[in-house]
């Protein structure tokens, strides 16, 4: 839930300042790195005024010299970097995939995570190299604005539309950390049962993944698509 990941990037940050400020790790024995947590709220709502906060403490006398942790690829996501950016604000994020949220488009944020469209063109050359006819169905979130499903359904659709057939699947889904309504995917899955793909290509959070996969193992039909 929620409350567990926001544990454990805690715990991730401090064990990594431990590491860095009682290791000559990275180069310098004692670099004495503080860490200032910032909280944006729920689903990154509360963003503007914790962004309004930390560009004046980089004037501090022991100044803010970055900001990690950039949360999930969301439209406020790409806000408070282009905000950050604007300020010469350095950024890592580990978790953001969406295009358009990578160096080259904001200067000054580095992400360690490849872009969707990498992972969704790498996807390409392993169905491309498999020896067997493959033939898929595109199933995709249709809640706005969510730049991770977006950019996702997009290199989907533009890197690997001649394994999809038929028309796309779409759902409603949820934001993230909620949980999904029950049959949600109900009409999905019976489609795919009457379908001829074999292959499912899912643009939606992990949480939606979940719950889809789900229904699909209890359907009630003999074709289950991977």
């Amino acid at each position: 839930d929620v409350y567990k990941r926001q544990l454990r990037a805690i715990e991730g940050a401090y064990t990594a300042q431990k590491v860095a400020n009682g290791s000559p790790t990275f180069g310098d024995p004692t670099p004495e790195i503080q860490l200032e947590l910032a909280n944006v709220g729920g689903q990154q709502t509360q963003w503007e005024p914790v962004v309004d906060q930390l560009v004046p403490m980089t004037e501090d006398d022991i100044p803010l010299v970055a900001v990690t942790g950039m949360g999930v690829s969301v439209d406020s996501t790409r806000d408070i970097a282009e905000l950050l950016s604007s300020e010469n604000i350095p950024m890592v994020s580990s978790a953001v995939t969406a295009d358009g949220l990578e160096h080259g488009e904001i200067p000054g944020l580095l992400r360690a995570a490849p872009s969707n469209t990498e992972y969704v063109r790498a996807l390409r050359e392993y169905m491309d190299g498999l020896d067997e006819d493959t033939s898929a169905t595109l199933v995709y979130d249709e809640n706005d604005p969510d730049l991770f499903v977006t950019t996702l359904r997009q290199a989907y659709e533009e890197h690997l539309a001649d394994y999809t057939e038929g028309s796309a699947q779409e759902y409603r889904g949820t934001t993230v950390g909620e949980s999904s309504t029950p049959g949600l995917y109900t009409a999905i899955t019976m489609n795919l049962c009457t379908s001829a793909s074999d292959t499912v290509f899912f643009a939606g959070r992990a949480p939606d993944l979940d719950d889809f996969l789900y229904a699909l193992s209890i359907r009630s039909c003999d074709h289950i698509p991977m």
